[in-house]
């Protein structure tokens, strides 16, 4: 299950990178776009704010299993034979971790952030592209 959540969250990262680079890149370069620039902004916002929310859900579930295993009567609470220095330090991670618990905001200010710089750098690109003029013999 540890290799199946830490590929999960991979794979989360790698589309909330990827998915908005292509989406802004088909947008800019179609000729068939129907969507404004704003659109796909705000669509590209949604989408990746979604996939930040999926890995830290992907996270916190790791964590929970990590923690469960220490578990070993399975009651939720943590028996004086239950704890240990790695019991402690799994129980740190899980509850001790401000960034997830902030990930709805901070997800939606990188969301934001990253849409706006993948929209100007296209917009820019599709700029320069149009104005080298063409060799044609």
């Amino acid at each position: 299950m540890e290799k199946i959540l830490d590929i999960l969250s991979l794979a989360s990262m790698f589309a909330m990178i990827v998915l908005p680079i292509v989406m802004v890149y088909k947008h800019q370069f179609s000729q068939k776009s129907r969507l404004a620039s704003w659109q796909v902004f705000v669509i590209g916002i949604v989408v990746v704010w979604l996939l930040v929310q999926v890995g830290v859900y992907f996270t916190d579930t790791y964590l929970q299993a990590e923690l469960d295993a220490f578990d070993l009567d399975g009651n939720g609470f943590f028996t004086s034979d239950e704890r240990s220095e790695a019991q402690h330090q799994a129980m740190m991670r899980m509850t001790s971790d401000t960034g997830r618990a902030l990930a709805p905001v901070t997800g939606a200010i990188f969301a934001f952030g990253y849409m706006s710089m993948l929209i100007l750098f296209f917009k820019l690109l599709g700029i320069f592209i149009k104005k080298e003029p063409s060799i044609e013999a």
